[in-house]
């Protein structure tokens, strides 16, 4: 019998990305079959919660962390979860735990700025992105993009718009950072004419 990640891996090989409901089936029947593959719980948390079944996706990660305390993707989807569910203080405490465990994850680390961007603590924002940078060894499209974010929170134009076009670069297709950009650029022309 094939192994829980081969099983995964053909799953999502075969799957269509215009049928998120048929990967959420397959994915549910993996995680049915393999309740211990976190991989598989991870997979399914995530596309559960891109196809709206938040309950679901928590039902999934709360196994999966406590199998792996340390697992980077659980925890930042955990994070998103509890901060959408307007539970900061609880997703605060799941990034200063995981970062105990891994001090090394610069996904963590965006986690950690996004938070601080949601309470408009700028400044430790900055701190956590620059933090993630330095453990990529090179700027993220997502580091851009939050980078992006904070500037423009801040009433720094300038900043923002050279964040979001450095975002654009990494990741063409990014269209939240095309779209601020834009928004940005059309800002400003209007407030050059006489």
């Amino acid at each position: 019998a094939p192994s829980p990640a081969e099983r995964l891996t053909t799953g999502l090989e075969r799957s269509d990305r215009g049928q998120p409901e048929r990967l959420a089936r397959e994915l549910r029947s993996l995680s049915l079959a393999s309740p211990r593959h976190v991989p598989t719980l991870v997979a399914d948390a995530a596309v559960s919660i891109e196809t709206g079944r938040s309950q679901r996706a928590r039902a999934l990660l709360d196994p999966a962390l406590r199998l792996e305390p340390g697992h980077v993707d659980a925890t930042v989807l955990s994070v998103r979860l509890a901060s959408e569910a307007g539970d900061l203080a609880g997703a605060e405490r799941r990034i200063e735990a995981a970062l105990v465990l891994r001090p090394d994850a610069a996904e963590l680390y965006e986690s950690r700025a996004a938070l601080a961007f949601l309470d408009a603590r700028y400044s430790d924002a900055t701190r956590a992105l620059d933090r993630a940078h330095e453990l990529t060894g090179e700027e993220t499209w997502s580091v851009a993009y939050h980078r992006g974010l904070v500037a423009e929170a801040r009433g720094d134009r300038a900043r923002a718009e050279e964040a979001f076009r450095r975002c654009g670069e990494l990741e063409p297709g990014f269209e939240p950072a095309a779209r601020r950009l834009r928004a940005l650029e059309s800002q400003g022309s209007r407030r050059e004419r006489p």
